[in-house]
């Protein structure tokens, strides 16, 4: 597989898992400021490690802005990919493609979902990758 095909189908992972660690962030803050232990103090003479409510909406308002931003790259990303599985023809290597790196499914999973065997869905994803090379590179000679 050339880097530039795999860049492409890893992307997508990538930016899936940094949406992800995003969203646990965001869920943390939300439970650590609406536990019952947290008390907000607006009193004049407050100590300086107390957070305000005000403080949790600006950390918040920047953690969605970033997942914000994350999902574009990761929006991108899935239209790489996307975009070389409509060139292509067969819809049993879309399928193990779209599967593996949109979905991402393990190979257990794909040969459940498909039911076929695991031989025949690295074989479908080697002749896909096959194609994809080709499709980016039409001068290579694989």
């Amino acid at each position: 597989m050339t880097d530039r095909l795999n860049e492409i189908l890893n992307n997508y992972k990538f930016w899936d898992d940094q949406v992800k660690r995003k969203n646990r962030e965001i869920k943390r803050l939300r439970e650590r400021e609406t536990s019952s232990e947290i008390a907000y103090s607006d009193m004049p003479k407050a100590t300086g490690s107390a957070h305000t409510l005000a403080d949790y909406a600006a950390e918040l308002d920047q953690l969605e802005a970033d997942l914000r931003e994350l999902r574009q790259y990761r929006g991108a990303a899935y239209d790489d990919i996307f975009s070389l599985l409509v060139r292509m023809k067969s819809s049993a290597q879309i399928d193990v493609i779209y599967r593996r790196y949109i979905i991402l499914q393990t190979w257990p999973e794909i040969c459940r979902g498909r039911d076929i065997s695991k031989c025949s869905a690295l074989e479908c994803h080697d002749r896909a990758i096959i194609v994809m090379e080709k499709l980016i590179d039409p001068t290579s000679s694989m």
